[in-house]
């Protein structure tokens, strides 16, 4: 008895294989880079919403006030331990990602200082006066696609929203 024999792909049929993958590449790159840009804008609300819940933990469980800052101007957030209460705790920072930029809007009228707004937590979890009500992250330019992170009403957390959609 013979055993029929396995012939491998032939170099023609390789061939065409990779003209098309090289096709299918060609034809999606575009669409992929919308989309990894729109995840880059996702990431980072996501982790500005996340420093916010971590900054309001920590001050609860150090016991001192802490902050959560972003230059507007420098491109840059994060957080940080209010000085002069005998107690430090590490700081963070973050750049953003070059096409991303954040806006915010303070509240009861205190203007920012020097283009940084601020949400600054008490020992026992709440916002201090004049931190930011809202603050929108969103594609430098763009309106349209934004994530908001806004203060739910009558507490010291914030909720994070998408508006839009690009």
């Amino acid at each position: 008895m013979r055993w029929p024999r396995n012939n491998p792909f032939s170099l023609l049929e390789l061939i065409v294989v990779m003209v098309l993958l090289t096709m299918a590449t060609a034809l999606l790159a575009p669409r992929l880079s919308g989309f990894f840009r729109g995840r880059r804008l996702d990431d980072e609300a996501r982790r500005l919403w996340a420093l916010t819940r971590y900054a309001q933990e920590l001050a609860i469980t150090s016991a001192v006030p802490v902050a959560v800052w972003v230059d507007v101007a420098s491109g840059t957030y994060g957080l940080e331990a209010e000085p002069g209460y005998g107690y430090t705790v590490v700081p963070l920072r973050y750049d953003l990602m070059s096409d991303v930029e954040v806006t915010s809007t303070p509240s009861a009228g205190t203007p920012a200082v020097a283009g940084v707004q601020r949400l600054v937590w008490w020992p026992d979890g709440s916002l201090a006066e004049g931190s930011a009500a809202v603050w929108q992250v969103r594609r430098r330019g763009l309106t349209s696609d934004a994530w908001t992170l806004s203060r739910v009403n009558g507490l010291s957390s914030f909720t994070l929203i998408r508006e839009g959609s690009g």
